[in-house]
């Protein structure tokens, strides 16, 4: 099911969501250089989703362009799951190009090509979620709030614990104008991330966005 391919995936780029900023991506590159050094193509391949997603943190957009463009050269060793990912890359090039129809069109695509429900992928696994909260995120970056909303309310209805569905539903209110909402939803990121490393991307990023709210 192509659901469940993404698995190995998300398993490989799992080691990017717990490393902070901004010290820490050059060590994130090396581990996955080491990963990668011990696969051969096609499975060496997989990597390039966790490429994109190091530099799209660290925001070397130029870095990113060449892994996605990379995969995008090795199309026919690829599995067809991976025109998921694919799409989804190409979304975020769309976004910072601010060519945000062809990007929801692509994010649209790209949750098309999952096979099925995103209550039941979710149900399936929880690792699987990271991959729904960043369609999310690029949703609410191509302008489509409302998808973006509804994709992450359905994760917290699932997994109500999700510290990174709330901080992008967070920014998702924000973008709508409901800041007191929005507001709740940053604290309990911030409680669930309480034994995070001081450092942790995703901790900063909702300790910024609190911020930008008191300003």
């Amino acid at each position: 099911m192509l659901a469940n391919a993404w698995l190995s995936v998300a398993a490989d780029s799992a080691i990017v969501f717990d490393l902070p900023v901004p010290r820490r991506f050059d060590e994130a590159l090396e581990l996955v250089d080491g990963i990668a050094a011990r696969l051969q193509p096609p499975m060496s391949l997989n990597l390039n989703f966790v490429y994109t997603t190091i530099h799209g943190l660290a925001g070397n957009r130029d870095e990113f362009r060449r892994w996605s463009q990379a995969s995008r050269d090795a199309r026919d060793q690829l599995p067809d799951f991976y025109d998921a990912i694919m799409a989804l890359e190409q979304a975020q090039i769309d976004i910072w190009a601010e060519n945000f129809d062809a990007a929801i069109a692509n994010i649209d695509t790209a949750s098309d090509m999952l096979g099925q429900s995103i209550l039941q992928t979710l149900l399936d696994n929880l690792g699987v979620s990271e991959i729904f909260v960043n369609i999310a995120r690029l949703y609410l970056e191509a302008g489509a709030i409302d998808k973006s909303k509804e994709q992450l309310e359905a994760i917290l209805r699932i997994y109500p614990g999700s510290a990174h569905a709330k901080l992008m539903l967070a920014r998702a209110l924000i973008a709508d104008g409901d800041f007191d909402n929005a507001r709740l939803l940053l604290d309990e990121a911030i409680a669930l991330w309480s034994n995070a490393d001081e450092e942790y991307v995703y901790l900063r990023q909702a300790r910024e966005q609190i911020a930008s709210l008191d300003n």
